[in-house]
Order: C-alpha cells, then structure tokens, then sequence
C-alpha cells in the first residue's frame, strides 16, 4: 500500500487514480499530521510519496520524524519547486520535480514497493 501525502485534492485524487489503474492500493492524506495518524492503523504502508509544500508539518519535517521514528518506511518527496531545499535539508531521497513524470514515478514506485 502507498500513502499520498498532498494537499491539494485534484492532485490527491489524480494521484490516486493513477496508482488505482496500476493495480496499486493507495490511501490519501492532505497533511503530514494526518499522515502520521494515518500510520497509526493496522495496515502500515510500504512507502509514502509526500508533497513537500503542506500545511502545518510540511513535508521536510514528515520525512525527518519518519527517518526516526519509522527508518523502514521508503518515502518519496515531490514538488514543484527545486530539488535543492531537499538537498539544503540534508536529506537523500528519492525526489520528483512537478508537474510529475508519471512514467518515471511509476517505474520507481514498482521498484521500491516490489523490492
């Protein structure tokens, strides 16, 4: 399962069509916050493609509490600004530019949830 963290509900919904269509199960959550009480159910996802501009906890700070408190998580950051403020953040992960490259995002996507 993969958990969409994006706060912006056309993008959220697209991004979840699109997995749907792939064969993926997705959740979808509009904040870093709900993200993480969504990481408190049962069924814990394999990864999270998060927005790094969200309300409240974007998703710098999303991905910084994970690689403490969840380091087996695979997360994934997109945005439509630079890649350099994840690199300034110190933080190596995979990233995507928007608007998203859906066929380089679902080859990466096979890759870490089949892994």
């Amino acid at each position: 399962m993969i958990l969409i963290v994006e706060d912006d509900p056309i993008a959220r919904r697209a991004l979840q069509t699109l997995l749907t269509s792939r064969g993926y199960i997705s959740r979808a959550v509009e904040s870093g916050e709900a993200a993480l009480v969504e990481l408190e159910k049962p069924e814990t996802p394999h990864m999270l493609l998060i927005d790094v501009d969200l309300p409240g906890m974007n998703g710098l700070e999303l991905v910084r509490e994970l690689t403490e408190s969840r380091p087996e998580l695979a997360c994934t950051l997109m945005s439509g600004e630079s890649q350099e403020m994840v690199r300034r953040a110190g933080l190596l992960i995979p990233f995507f530019p928007k608007p998203l490259d859906t066929r380089r995002l679902l080859s990466h996507l096979a890759a870490q949830v089949h892994a």
